[in-house]
């Protein structure tokens, strides 16, 4: 590993822009800080891998110029999206860099790098290459393969399931709820405001399962690392404000990836978090 000392950072980064930094490292790290996560693939896979990306490093990788290419020049959204999917996959099996584009996960990460970071700050602990890495495999051409099968999202009668079991906790404990569940893209599934639930806790409830998915946790481990200097302080004035950090969303797993969420809002939060979990159950 080259570590470069910070006085020496700004001109390593022009080098780095300027495609004249030399090629001695199998992981490149490179600060990066948006919060944003969702950033269109054509975008800012763009810039790490694409020729004309700012902050390429590495061989031009031809697969990746061509599916760039096809992207630029469509003019359908949904024909768009399906290469941005095909984007994504390009990108997991050749990367040529590791980055973080929020704390809470590894945006994109060659399926041949190991990747270990602490739990409670997210900074990099362990890093390491197999054998199939393209640093690995003295110039051999790189083969034709098939992305991993990527987690399934809940489906909508999972997601009404859920709703359902909720719904019952929420009635056991005689405080009417807003409840939400979203699927693994953040994208709202379904939703149930109960009688006489307030009108104010509707986003509140649809947040929290964003939260949720957006970070892979339940949002009341953000509490403790969102206050003052803990690592993630502030965490809760971006996305437009839609971070929440107190109990009530939960990420829903299948097979140890994230599938959901789900997001209550209504009563105190010991009772948010019970409905939650109730949700959660019946998702198990």
């Amino acid at each position: 590993m080259t570590v470069i000392p910070n006085e020496d950072l700004l001109a390593a980064q022009h080098m780095l822009v300027e495609k004249e930094m030399a090629l001695p490292f199998a992981v490149l790290i490179q600060a990066w800080f948006d919060l944003t996560s969702d950033a269109p693939p054509g975008i800012l896979h763009r810039e790490f891998y694409h020729s004309g990306g700012a902050l390429r490093a590495g061989p031009p990788i031809p697969q990746f110029e061509d599916l760039m290419a096809w992207f630029a020049a469509e003019t359908n959204l949904n024909e768009q999206a399906e290469i941005a999917k095909e984007i994504d996959r390009s990108v997991y099996e050749e990367v040529l860099s590791v980055f973080i584009c929020a704390p809470q996960a590894l945006y994109a990460v060659n399926r041949h790098v190991n990747f270990v970071g602490h739990a409670a700050t997210f900074e990099l602990a362990e890093t390491e290459v197999d054998e199939e890495h393209w640093s690995r495999r003295n110039g051999e051409e790189r083969g034709t393969t098939v992305a991993p099968p990527v987690a399934t999202s809940i489906s909508l009668e999972e997601a009404r399931q859920i709703i359902s079991a909720a719904e019952q906790k929420a009635q056991e404990l005689g405080q009417p709820m807003n409840i939400a569940v979203v699927d693994n893209g953040r994208n709202l599934k379904t939703f149930t405001r109960m009688e006489e639930a307030w009108l104010g806790s509707i986003d509140i409830a649809i947040d929290k399962a964003f939260t949720a998915v957006s970070f892979q946790m339940p949002t009341q481990d953000l509490a403790g690392m969102a206050q003052p200097e803990q690592p993630l302080f502030g965490i809760n004035t971006t996305n437009d404000g839609r971070i929440v950090i107190f109990d009530g969303g939960i990420p829903l797993t299948r097979d140890g990836e994230v599938a959901g969420a789900i997001g209550v809002s209504g009563g105190t939060i010991d009772q948010d978090q019970s409905v939650a979990e109730a949700g959660v159950e019946a998702f198990s």
